[in-house]
C-alpha cells in the first residue's frame, strides 16, 4: 500500500496544472504502480484542464483574475484529493 504523505496532494495537483496528456498518464501510471494514493491521483486528475489554462490566458488579459481562476483550480482539487482520502 503507497505512504498517506499528505504533501502527495499538493504535488500531484500542481502536476496536474501542467496543459498537456503526459501529466495525466504520469499521475494514472504511478497510481496503478501503487506508488500514489488514490486521492492524490484524483487531486491530479481534477486539476487537469489540458490547454484550457492556456486558452484562458490567451483570451483574457486579466491576469490577476486567471491566477484566481488558477488557483481557486487549484485549492478544490486538493480539497477533492483530501475528501476522497478520507472517503476511501
Amino acid at each position: 500500500f503507497p505512504t498517506r504523505r499528505s504533501s502527495d496532494l499538493f504535488l500531484t495537483a500542481l502536476i496536474g496544472l501542467i496543459p498537456n496528456c503526459a501529466a495525466s498518464v504520469i499521475l494514472t501510471e504511478l497510481f496503478t504502480l501503487g506508488s500514489l494514493q488514490f486521492g492524490s491521483c484524483v487531486a491530479g486528475l481534477c486539476a487537469g484542464a489540458g490547454v484550457g489554462l492556456v486558452v484562458l490566458f490567451r483570451t483574457n488579459h486579466r491576469v490577476k483574475e486567471n491566477l484566481a481562476i488558477v488557483g481557486t483550480l487549484y485549492a478544490c482539487s486538493v480539497v477533492t484529493g483530501m475528501l476522497v482520502n478520507l472517503i476511501f
